[in-house]
This record gives structure tokens, C-alpha cells and sequence, in this order.
């Protein structure tokens, strides 16, 4: 903006900004559900060796592998929903 006039070209720079801006914190949230994924994953396969220890009990650890799997596809179906929600830049 000079002397009181609107440039096009300095709306188009701040737009420009605002999708980098935009895209970084998508960018940011991504890694930062894959590192939650990655927890919930690295728990699931704790608890399993830990139920595993010394048995062949397979019906103690459906269960733990089955609350792993519905927890990593709610928080993948949530971001996802997210991302489409998301305006293109």
C-alpha cells in the first residue's frame, strides 16, 4: 500500500504467506500424529510381549492388539478428516 493505494500485488503476498503458513502447521501436525501413532503402536507391542511372557495366550493379547488397532485408526481417521476439511492453497 502506497500513498493511501492498494497494491494487488501485496494481498497476493500475504495470501502467499498464509498457505506456507497453512501448510507448515499441516506439515507439523502430521509428524506430530505420526509419532502418537507410532507410541500407541510401540504400547500395543509392549503389552503384547508382556502377556506373551512364558505363554501361548493368544485370546489375552486379541485383545490388546484389537484396542491398538481401533485407537491408530480413529486418530489416522480423525487427521484425515482434518486434512480434507482443510481449503486448497
Amino acid at each position: 500500500m502506497q500513498n493511501g493505494v492498494i497494491n494487488p500485488d501485496d494481498q497476493n503476498a500475504d495470501d502467499t504467506a498464509e498457505s506456507n503458513s497453512t501448510k507448515e502447521k499441516t506439515v507439523k501436525k502430521l509428524g506430530v500424529v505420526i509419532i502418537i501413532n507410532a507410541v500407541i503402536w510401540g504400547l500395543v507391542i509392549i503389552g503384547c510381549s508382556l502377556t506373551l511372557k512364558g505363554t501361548g495366550a493368544y485370546i489375552e493379547i486379541q485383545s490388546i492388539l484389537a484396542g491398538g488397532s481401533i485407537a491408530s485408526l480413529i486418530l489416522l481417521a480423525v487427521f484425515s478428516k482434518k486434512l480434507k476439511d482443510q481449503p486448497e492453497t
